[in-house]
């Protein structure tokens, strides 16, 4: 038994190698223009997050961003995620290349098996497995790596589900549960959470239209949906606390709407580049549309189209067609977000409230018309239809090409009649003559007409051929004019600027920090984040959705790591100083630091030149690590005036050098139990300095004569403990996001180490899960195998 099931195993791994291999070619093929100049597939947010995430340090906790951060909590950093361990592994460019393609590649392995296994045809399967991967929305997508792999993820975890419908065996319980679990420790939450939601949905549905084993069958999908959660614990539960003390615990409707679809982008489907194209290869008309989300995304190609309305006007849908279009359909408004009531009813749902980006939606929506273009092109396979509802059909589409193509126009016409588009009028050529509408149209009709004459003779190969080669030259004709290509990202541009590692060493000299007041949007040479961590330049910036909302709020940055503009803070704000920022960093003709002063002197003084960036010094700065003689407790909300306005709610001035700023609003929920008190020290004295700092541990020596409060200009965070002299002792909420600690007279150790509960329970549970999924392995290795289908055949 136990040999018949390994000769089973290895014949499906070699059938899958076959396919894995060919798709990753394919897309290698496509990705050339990028790949083959050495260059990375990382535009935008993947070069600046995901990119140093893949190449950086997988530490559970990093000193070099946003103050120190709990990197093993952040879900974008997949630090536990196997594919991205081992293929960072592999030398630039080809391991993230690698990365990226692999996730489109395993997206049409599994999206070919379940159309094969719902159809039980191949030639469906190859055209859903290649449509939607092609389509805009993943390829807009090349800048985010664990979108990309979270949908690879849904097709396996579809495939076997529907295996299990069908055959109940412990190795495809095994597998959904492998799928689950690496999908979880992928990193992306909220596709976790989607996901989640279609397979309980394509269960109760198959468990409806199934004539025996329902039982069995939701057991099974109840033990993937435990056991692959329980795999990837190690990511949700400290991401869970992470959450709770970011911006996304306080998401309002507004917030939750933010990066959802404009209804004007749905113009997409039909002309995706009627507001110009990325690059201008090809339109020679620059991108003049909304800054997100581009009509491009909503490109899923013509065929999909033509098979959506075959699925109402030619054939009767069946069960499973059906299914589809809902939830395509379903996923399709949500991702339109405000535009529907939908979205009010999604963010009432727990946890959906918590993200945003709505957008996000069409991939599922993309991916759920895929399924049903393959599902009708099976049936017209094997369906004859009428010479009349043919005719009827072709002049249906026709008349509602013209109108689509009509409605661009209009759309068109009037976005460049707004009044800050002004420029444009007299710029663009007429719409006949304008190849943004021009091709869309003709394209549909040659597709079109392909598709009539497949339907004549649908299993006579050269149509089949020539259907498929249209459909795929639509899509990656559209891609070509993606972001992808546009954004050039070598592999030295991810090295430090060389005129970087001067500051980068005074900086680690000094245990300081350095601020880009560009944040994320600054160049290079600014040292944008999370760039900077992976050129280990410590800084007080961080890029990422997660960010603690308490941190945000004294720096007055947003989660893309910058200063809004106009500025807010005074040249009272303490909020640089105290979490030691000796550095800011600004383009070259940005003078306004230079407007901050002191009693007629400056705060920030020129240090040098960075490229086109200019690097101010900070003369306020404090180092990473102090004491003082006086301790103020006050609520959180007089604290962060206090540090903004420079001036304590007595009136005096507020000196950080002098005096800490503690609070015990939060402390019992996050951990610390004991109560911070007042102190006050007269005829201070007192010095401290850093002995040495790792990860997740900070060693000093202080010294006083009378005794004082340690300030350490490090981020306060659940799990940190404190010992003095190797004796536990309370670490105390300091200036509303630091650590310190109450010390007695005298010379003492102090160390602080990161002990996170929440990675502790959360790694046990994922060993256990790791347990029971190697036990559920084991035994269907045993079980008898079963005949295979004919589909399987």
């Amino acid at each position: 038994m136990l040999t018949a099931n390994k000769a089973k195993i290895l014949q499906k791994l070699k059938h899958f190698g076959i396919l894995y291999g060919a798709f990753t070619t394919l897309f290698f093929i496509y990705f050339a223009p990028v790949v083959l100049k050495g260059n990375l597939l990382a535009p935008d947010d993947d070069r600046m997050q995901s990119l140093p995430a893949f190449l950086g340090e997988r530490a559970i906790w990093s000193p070099l961003v946003a103050s120190g951060w709990p990197l093993h909590a952040d879900p974008l950093a997949q630090m536990w995620y196997p594919v991205s361990i081992l293929l960072s592994k592999v030398p630039l460019p080809l391991g993230w290349n690698l990365f990226i393609i692999s996730g489109y590649s395993l997206c049409s392995v599994f999206l070919y098996l379940y159309v094969r296994l719902i159809t039980g045809k191949r030639f469906p399967a190859i055209v859903s497995a290649l449509v939607f991967p092609l389509s805009g929305a993943m390829l807009s997508e090349t800048r985010h790596a664990p979108i990309i792999h979270s949908m690879a993820y849904l097709m396996a975890i579809l495939f076997v589900m529907e295996k299990l419908s069908r055959n109940s065996s412990l190795l495809w319980v095994a597998a959904g549960m492998t799928a689950l679990g690496l999908c979880v420790l992928n990193g992306h939450m909220q596709f976790v959470a989607y996901i989640l939601v279609v397979m309980v949905l394509y269960a109760v549905f198959r468990a409806l239209t199934m004539k025996e084993g329902q039982s069995k069958f939701l057991v099974n999908v109840s033990a993937i949906i435990g056991a692959g959660l329980a795999i990837g614990a190690v990511q949700i539960l400290p991401t869970w606390e992470l959450t709770r003390f970011s911006v996304r615990s306080r998401f309002a409707f507004i917030d939750f709407l933010s990066y959802s679809c404009h209804p004007i982008q749905a113009i997409g489907l039909v002309t995706p580049n009627v507001f110009g194209a990325m690059n201008s290869t090809f339109f020679k008309i620059p991108y003049f549309g909304l800054d997100f989300r581009p009509p491009h995304f909503m490109y899923f190609g013509l065929l999909p189209m033509i098979t959506f309305s075959a699925a109402f006007l030619l054939i009767r849908a069946n069960a499973m067609t059906l299914f589809w279009l809902v939830i395509g359909i379903l996923t399709f408004l949500l991702s339109y977000g405000n535009a529907t009531p939908l979205a009010w009813i999604l963010y009432n749902i727990p946890p959906f409230g918590y993200f945003r980006a709505l957008s996000l939606l069409y991939l599922i929506a993309a991916a759920a018309f895929a399924i049903v273009c393959g599902n009708v092109l099976s049936r017209l396979m094997d369906e004859k239809v009428t010479r009349r509802r043919i005719v009827v059909f072709a002049a249906t589409l026709f008349c509602i090409a013209c109108g689509a193509i009509s409605l661009s126009v209009q759309i068109l016409q009037q976005v460049i009649e707004l009044p800050d588009r002004g420029s444009l009028e007299g710029n663009l050529p007429p719409f006949w003559e304008n190849p943004a509408i021009l091709v869309p149209f003709y394209g549909s009709i040659v597709i079109l007409i392909v598709f009539l004459a497949w339907m004549y003779k649908p299993n006579w190969r050269p149509l089949k051929a020539a259907l498929l080669v249209v459909a795929v030259a639509d899509l990656a004709f559209v891609g070509l004019f993606n972001e992808w290509r546009s954004e050039r990202v070598s592999v030295a541009s991810m090295e430090i600027p060389a005129p970087l590692v001067k500051y980068r060493d005074i900086l680690n000299e000094s245990k300081q920090r350095l601020l880009p007041v560009r944040g994320v949007s600054g160049e290079d040479n600014e040292c944008p984040p999370n760039l900077s961590r992976l050129w280990k330049v410590p800084s007080a910036s961080a890029f990422g959705p997660l960010l603690n909302t308490r941190y945000l709020e004294v720096l007055g940055i947003t989660e893309g790591g910058f200063m809004p503009v106009p500025w807010t803070f005074t040249s009272d704000f303490r909020g640089f100083d105290i979490l030691a920022v000796k550095y800011l960093t600004v383009p070259r003709a940005d003078k306004r630091l230079d407007d901050y002063r002191i009693d007629g002197r400056p705060i920030f003084v020129k240090a040098g030149e960075i490229g086109k960036a200019d690097i101010y010094e900070n003369t306020r700065a404090m180092p990473r690590v102090w004491m003082v003689g006086e301790s103020c407790l006050m609520a959180d909300s007089d604290v962060v005036r206090t540090i903004r306005r420079g001036e304590m709610p007595n009136g005096d001035l507020f000196d950080p050098a002098k005096i800490a700023l503690i609070s015990n609003a939060g402390m019992k929920s996050e951990g610390f139990v004991a109560a911070a008190k007042e102190m006050k020290v007269e005829n201070f004295s007192g010095t401290a300095k850093i002995d040495s700092i790792e990860n997740r541990r900070v060693q000093i020596e202080a010294d006083s004569s009378n005794g004082g409060f340690l300030v350490l200009s490090d981020l306060f965070y659940p799990g940190w403990k404190v010992t003095v002299d190797g004796q536990p002792d309370e670490i105390v909420r300091t200036n509303y996001v630091l650590r310190g600690v109450a010390l007695k007279q005298g010379k003492h150790s102090v160390e602080f180490r990161y002990e996170p509960m929440h990675l502790y329970i959360g790694g046990a549970i994922s060993l256990l899960g790791l347990i029971l999924l190697c036990a559920v392995s084991w035994k269907g290795l045993k079980q008898e195998p079963a005949p295979l289908s004919p589909a399987e055949q």
